[in-house]
């Protein structure tokens, strides 16, 4: 995870705003929960570059924008898969369920495993949702 709290995080590997993942390579399947505040469209923007320029897969939860140019750009445009959360979505802190999202939340996926990932995330339907995918 690029951009994580010491706490929050059972990655093997991860950096935290301190390290600042905005700058470090990414390698390998990333798991991003980028802040949803100012950085939210820098680390959208560092996914899909990694991706492309590393060969990488990045998976990031994410608030749907759809208002906005680059979300439309760098999610809509160049994800190969994006699932829509239906309903409410709950984070879990140290195992306890805290409140709802303050706003919609999507899976959007960077890489070149969409082709296996797509059948599989629809045969086993775990989250609550329309799949919005490309395999090309």
């Amino acid at each position: 995870d690029p951009c994580c709290t010491r706490s929050n995080v059972p990655a093997v590997e991860h950096f935290t705003s301190e390290m600042d993942g905005l700058t470090l390579p990414w390698h390998g399947v990333v798991y991003m929960n980028p802040p949803y505040g100012v950085m939210l469209k820098e680390f959208v923007m560092k996914a899909v570059n990694e991706a492309a320029a590393r060969n990488c897969e990045v998976w990031g939860l994410l608030p749907v924008r759809t208002n906005t140019r680059y979300y439309h750009k760098y999610v809509f445009q160049q994800a190969a898969m994006i699932h829509l959360w239906e309903g409410e979505f709950f984070f879990l802190n140290n195992g306890v369920k805290q409140g709802p999202a303050p706003q919609e939340m999507m899976i959007a996926y960077w890489g070149t495993g969409a082709n296996v990932y797509i059948p599989l995330w629809e045969k086993c339907n775990l989250f609550p949702g329309t799949l919005l995918g490309r395999v090309s």
